[in-house]
């Protein structure tokens, strides 16, 4: 059930084959079916995770021609621009925006350009 909720953006055929092996599964009655269930449920899970991952890098790829914003960085540096005014706004380079209901937007954006 982990890999369901964690691959949920697998395919909805390869999600319940998973289902199904595990309802399999729990209706073993002995030990020698439990192991032939088991075994077909952790193929059945390996499936969906396969199947997620090559969904996200499908989108991955097909985003990459259309996307000319920067990924990666380096969150390192994200984190410590973050720690470092999480109480105190880096007002004096970006800005008080307090003032006009809150500066969270313009604190996300902060820390992502310092990751790069």
């Amino acid at each position: 059930m982990t890999a369901l909720a964690d691959y949920s953006d697998a395919a909805r055929a390869t999600e319940d084959a998973l289902y199904e092996a595990s309802e399999v599964l729990r209706a073993t009655t002995t030990a020698a079916e439990a192991d032939a269930a088991l075994a077909a449920t952790a193929q059945a899970a390996d499936a969906v995770r396969a199947d997620a991952e090559a969904y996200r890098a499908s989108l991955v790829e097909a985003s990459a021609a259309t996307n000319t914003r920067p990924t990666g960085g380096d969150v390192a540096a994200q984190m410590s621009y973050l720690h470092q005014y999480v109480f105190d706004d880096n007002s004096a380079q970006w800005g008080d925006y307090n003032p006009y209901g809150g500066d969270c937007t313009n604190y996300a954006s902060q820390g992502l350009i310092a990751r790069g």
